[in-house]
């Protein structure tokens, strides 16, 4: 019995322990268990992170590879992700020399237009990452890119003291005249004044000065069209220039060189403008004429189009200015063909030039064209 019951004791003793050790080992199992659910877990996020990472870095490849072509060929949607805009409002900017604008941000995009020297852009906010290309907007409403060194500060709206001195600061209508909320015919009126009306000049001009900005005795303000006031002011150089010539005066035209120079008895040039004869199938025509007549403008609404300050030399041929659309603004498209034979057959000239001859010219002067 001893025996038997030493046995049974330790068989107890030896269950008891298992129990023991086995409630001891289950909250161990129980942790590994947890341990390999959370590595399982985590391997299979870091998995699914790495096939979208790789989904994505080849929809990126396909992007850039279907972009992926010559620069001349691409589109503004090829480079707009690339540009950065600038923050405040659009500004405006003069061109500092003839510029080519173009349909993106380099010189191997193509060109759309080229624009004359001094000619007003309105800067959009855009450039390249760089800030050496900008994007510009024409006021006719083309859109295009240009190499912002050739941009400088637009002086025309913010300087209201550019009055040169010596120049009047008042001016007289020289016929009823419509004064405007803007230099452009395309503008509201704002008042009409009769003929002789002293007004005085803001200083404000646009960027080729044909429409200045004025103000009556009423207190009213507006834009009218320059060549139809009348300034206190003299033009003291071509009054020195005159002065010292020899008259009578001539004016010779080349048509290979296309310049007018303009000579006095002796033969001496006192004047040489850069001219536009006329282009082919409109040719000027070439001999000795006379001058006869002078206005400070016309319109042809047949051609859509007129200029300020016109002399005749023969029947309908003119000098006078680069000619301007129906809002009366100068055509800068036409400006920049200046040097080249561009018109329908008159000579045009700058409308500084064409005022020259307009001013100085009495009719009766000789005109020679060959």
């Amino acid at each position: 019995m001893k025996n038997t019951d030493y046995i049974e004791h330790e068989n107890f003793r030896t269950i008891q322990h298992t129990k023991r050790r086995r409630a001891r080992r289950i909250p161990r199992v129980l942790a590994a268990m947890a341990c390999i659910l959370l590595l399982a877990l985590l391997c299979g996020m870091h998995a699914a992170a790495q096939d979208t990472y790789k989904n994505r870095s080849q929809a990126s490849d396909n992007e850039i590879s279907s972009q992926d072509i010559h620069p001349t060929l691409l589109t503004e949607s090829s480079w707009s992700n690339k540009m950065t805009t600038s923050t405040g409002d659009l500004s405006e900017a003069v061109t500092t020399d003839k510029l080519n604008i173009r349909s993106g941000p380099g010189t191997q995009y193509r060109v759309i237009c080229t624009v004359p020297c001094n000619t007003k852009l309105i800067l959009t906010g855009k450039s390249n990452t760089g800030g050496t290309w900008v994007q510009v907007k024409m006021f006719e409403g083309k859109v295009g890119w240009c190499c912002r060194q050739y941009l400088s500060a637009d002086a025309s709206e913010s300087d209201e003291t550019a009055i040169p001195e010596g120049v009047s600061s008042a001016a007289v209508a020289i016929s009823k005249l419509n004064l405007r909320s803007g230099p452009s015919t395309k503008y509201a009126i704002v008042c009409t004044v009769p003929s002789h009306t002293r007004l005085t000049l803001t200083g404000k001009s646009n960027t080729d000065g044909t429409w200045v900005q004025v103000e009556a005795l009423n207190g009213k303000s507006g834009w009218c069209c320059q060549p139809y006031l009348q300034s206190d002011a003299l033009d003291t150089a071509a009054t020195n220039e005159l002065t010292q010539a020899a008259y009578p005066l001539s004016i010779k035209v080349s048509l290979d060189d296309q310049k007018v120079t303009v000579l006095d008895a002796k033969g001496l040039a006192i004047k040489t403008f850069t001219c536009s004869s006329g282009q082919a199938g409109s040719e000027t025509p070439t001999g000795t004429f006379s001058v006869l007549g002078r206005g400070i403008s016309f319109y042809n609404s047949g051609l859509g189009e007129g200029a300020y300050y016109w002399t005749r030399f023969y029947g309908d041929y003119l000098f006078h200015s680069i000619p301007f659309d129906q809002h009366y603004e100068i055509e800068q498209n036409e400006a920049v063909k200046l040097g080249t034979p561009a018109s329908h057959g008159c000579i045009r000239l700058s409308i500084d030039d064409a005022k020259w001859i307009y001013d100085h010219i009495s009719d009766g002067t000789k005109v020679v064209i060959q």
